[in-house]
């Protein structure tokens, strides 16, 4: 065998607009690199969502690789089954995978003609295994347990947490890309996998099949020691699942000296009912919190099968807002929502102004419970992944019409990251050109809002 590439599709530009805010490297990539390592195997990883270089078979035609690996989101399957349609009329010999959170929930996103293997589970032990075969001249890869197969629907899961530490050395030229908010450049981690809990609308239980994995602690730090970076995100899924391994955590970075800033996503109920934790963590580095508390009220916590009650939402904000660290609030727009739904949003968001929301409108993701709930309501064509973005309504609004509720989006924004004590504050706090950057990310957030008011 030759050299591996791994690729992170590019998107239509419309669907990446909060990536300017929060935006990770392809981490998982990173991880399956260090596995062909482990196996002898060079690679290189490149990231279309930053580099220019976007024409695949122009790429293959160094005649450098054997084997292609995909990773991405819903919204890049289209590009993906493009890519791979075309790398088949260029090759027909070189081996395609496809891996990522779709490969495990939903792998239907993906055609299916030309690819040679689906990750479906164990991505990382999966990949070794598939490398192992193509190096004995074996493409059998359907006998194996974590590839799709769509006749088979009975897969075990076997070990999900990787042995080795991502191959960043194949990611640094992408680095001064990924940040978090106002911090950057920031390198990602991730120390568990999977959320014990069950959100009907999200991914990561799905995509972890209902289990969660951690890492040892000891791993974690010897990792930490190793990333010269200062800003770290922690890309667990929820640092605050398992709330004494955190506390563990704060402990393990004062005995190891390290000192670093971290970004994290937690739930609302964690924070609130551990506060002593979270004060720990604060003086350890917290200083950016990704909090999906998705609703203020009753009804829209349970439509959506949060564990979090609308008084711990709150307390677990104040309790943020106390300690001096930045929250991203993650919102949902329900399709049933009234015109007093949004105005009781903007109340309460403006409770803690400061504050930076990411308005989300209801989208059922293929693959998880929410999906199953809407299929018959009214969703987008089938093979239309791009819309899945969760700015596009795909659900018709019950109460008003599109460029309503669209309006109505708008006019929280307003309200928040574009109030003028937003904007006084990321001035003086972090600087003339964060001010400058965030204006300009909110004018493509906002711009995009506005096409989609206008549409019929």
């Amino acid at each position: 065998m030759r050299k591996i590439l791994f690729v992170r599709p590019n998107v239509n530009i419309d669907i990446a607009d909060f990536s300017g805010f929060s935006f990770a490297e392809p981490l998982d990539l990173g991880w399956l690199a260090a596995y062909a390592k482990a196996e002898g195997i060079d690679c290189d990883i490149i990231d279309m969502l930053v580099d220019k270089r976007r024409d695949i078979v122009k790429l293959l035609k160094s005649g450098e690789y054997d084997v292609l690996v995909f990773t991405g989101h819903v919204t890049a399957a289209a590009s993906i089954n493009e890519m791979v349609k075309n790398v088949r009329e260029f090759d027909k010999d070189i081996v395609i995978v496809v891996t990522g959170v779709m490969a495990s929930v939903n792998p239907l996103v993906y055609d299916g003609i030309g690819i040679d293997a689906i990750i479906k589970t164990d991505p990382y032990d999966t990949f070794t295994q598939i490398l192992q075969k193509i190096k004995a001249g074996d493409k059998n890869f359907l006998s194996l347990n974590g590839v799709y197969d769509k006749n088979n629907p009975d897969y075990e899961f076997v070990h999900y947490v990787p042995k080795h530490f991502p191959l960043r050395e194949k990611i640094v030229k992408y680095s001064k890309h990924y940040r978090h908010s106002y911090l950057g450049p920031c390198v990602s981690i991730k120390t568990s996998y999977g959320c014990p809990n069950n959100c009907n609308f999200c991914l990561f239980a799905k995509s972890s099949f209902g289990k969660y994995w951690e890492r040892d602690l000891d791993d974690v730090f010897a990792e930490l020691r190793a990333i010269k970076e200062k800003d770290i995100m922690i890309l667990d899924d929820n640092f605050t699942a398992n709330i004494r391994r955190l506390e563990a955590f704060c402990d393990g970075l004062t005995e190891h000296g390290i000192k670093k800033t971290f970004f994290m996503l937690a739930t609302a109920r964690a924070i609130a009912l551990n506060p002593d934790v979270i004060r720990k963590f604060a003086k350890n580095g917290l200083k950016y919190v990704f909090l999906g508390i998705e609703s203020f009220d009753d009804k829209g916590l349970s439509e959506l099968n949060k564990k979090a009650t609308p008084e711990q939402n709150h307390e677990a904000l104040r309790l943020l807002q106390e300690l001096g660290v930045e929250v991203n609030v993650g919102i949902i727009c329900l399709p049933s929502f009234k015109q007093e739904d949004f105005d009781s949003l903007i109340s309460n968001l403006k409770k803690y102004n400061p504050i930076f929301p990411m308005i989300n409108v209801l989208t059922p993701m293929p693959g998880t419970p929410m999906h199953e709930t809407y299929k018959d309501k009214g969703l987008v064509a089938k093979k239309k992944y791009e819309v899945f973005n969760m700015m596009e309504l795909i659900i018709e609004p019950e109460y008003m019409s599109k460029g309503q509720f669209y309006s109505n989006i708008l006019k929280v924004y307003s309200a928040t990251v574009g109030n003028k004590t937003t904007l006084n504050y990321i001035k003086e706090k972090y600087g003339k050109i964060e001010l400058l950057r965030h204006r300009q990310i909110s004018k493509k957030v906002l711009k995009k809002f506005r096409k989609l008011k206008t549409q019929k």
